[in-house]
């Protein structure tokens, strides 16, 4: 009895130890085991393995096990998915009353400057209507007709924004005079605590005076008795520039050599001395062109990254792919790309002028080299 019992013991030893040597093997073999999950990052850092203990047929003790995959890692090659940074365009509107006189005096059908502005803003081929998807639009529309100075309409800069500017862009209107100082510090005030928010997004900000006249201010309504109007307006356009805001001007009265250095002024301050030139136009064909070229003049060709780069190796890594329309672009300062910091590329030159046909950007990078948020 005692030896069928020690039997039975005996194959049952020999079972657990084959139980035990296969699993051992599974582990041990190779001394690579099954890896744990790592943590999301570039590169998820897998587990140590399971160590083998050297089971039937194994070598004895496995090493340690290789990690495996991490949750933020791929394998090959990742797409990720890109934005291209809109630029916001606050739209600031002289709304004084000579602003009813006629854009053009060798062409009266063009209407008012007022109603040619207008059209080529807000009308069915206007720059707002037809670039509204590209660009965040906001309005402010100043005078000073009485109460507190300056009267202020405004329309807070979004995408898609033609409706909301088109309700609060009247086809007439009464006004009076012409406070552009007053009015641009307090497009500014609005303006400056969106900054951070901006930046971190690659935006920056521009505004884009629209106006007919030389400006007086909220203390000195009549512009004939003092300049005061005009050094108001001039530090405005430095207030701008320093608080990260860029300043544009366009003249839609008729020439004005009075106004001419007051206006390059403007422009010189808004630009951090970088430019002097305003633009002008007296009908609505002429300043949708001139709308048109200052606005996609400031389309960014930044793109924002749904994802993270490894900055040192990201540009021209084997493996990384971008492409615009399907046609590859090389990581090139001059006509290719660059990668801004981790979570930007900016195309420069002609890739740039190929972004502006509206193609379609396509990016993807190793897995150890980009983490896709």
């Amino acid at each position: 009895m005692s030896r069928v019992l020690g039997s039975r013991f005996t194959w049952l030893g020999v079972v657990l130890w084959l139980a035990a040597g296969c699993a051992a093997d599974e582990r041990g073999r190779d001394g690579n085991g099954q890896g744990g999950s790592g943590n999301p990052g570039l590169s998820g850092s897998g587990g140590s393995g399971a160590t083998g203990t050297g089971g039937f047929g194994g070598n004895g003790i496995g090493g340690a096990g290789q990690g495996g995959l991490g949750d933020g890692e791929c394998a090959g090659a990742a797409k990720v998915p890109t934005t291209r940074t809109q630029p916001l365009v606050e739209l600031v509107v002289d709304q004084s009353s000579s602003m009813n006189e006629l854009a053009s005096y060798s062409d009266p059908l063009a209407g008012s400057r007022w109603t040619a502005l207008r059209e080529a803003l807000v009308g069915p081929s206007g720059v707002v209507t037809e670039l509204q998807g590209d660009v965040s639009f906001g309005l402010t529309r100043y005078t000073w007709d009485g109460g507190s100075c300056p009267n202020l309409w405004s329309t807070p800069a979004a995408l898609g924004n033609h409706g909301a500017i088109a309700a609060d862009y009247p086809q007439d209107f009464d006004g009076d005079n012409t406070p552009t100082g007053e009015a641009l510090d307090a497009v500014i005030d609005s303006l400056e605590a969106r900054i951070p928010q901006l930046d971190a997004d690659g935006v920056v900000p521009v505004i884009l005076l629209a106006t007919d006249g030389k400006p007086d201010s909220c203390d000195n309504p009549d512009q004939g008795e003092s300049d005061e109007g005009v050094q108001l307006a001039e530090a405005a356009a430095t207030r701008a520039w320093n608080a990260g805001i860029k300043l544009l001007v366009l003249w839609v009265g008729m020439p004005d050599m009075a106004v001419d250095q007051h206006l390059k002024n403007v422009v010189r301050n808004g630009s951090g001395g970088q430019n002097t030139s305003y633009v002008s136009a007296t009908d609505t064909a002429g300043l949708k062109d001139q709308i048109r070229a200052l606005v996609t003049g400031e389309l960014s060709c930044l793109m924002r990254l749904e994802g993270r780069l490894d900055v040192a190796r990201a540009c021209g890594v084997a493996g990384s792919s971008v492409t615009i329309g399907g046609n590859p672009i090389a990581c090139d300062p001059v006509d290719g790309y660059r990668v801004v910091d981790e979570t930007h590329i900016e195309f420069m030159g002609a890739a740039c002028d190929s972004l502006n046909t509206g193609a379609t950007v396509d990016a993807s990078f190793p897995c150890d080299v980009v983490a896709v948020l």
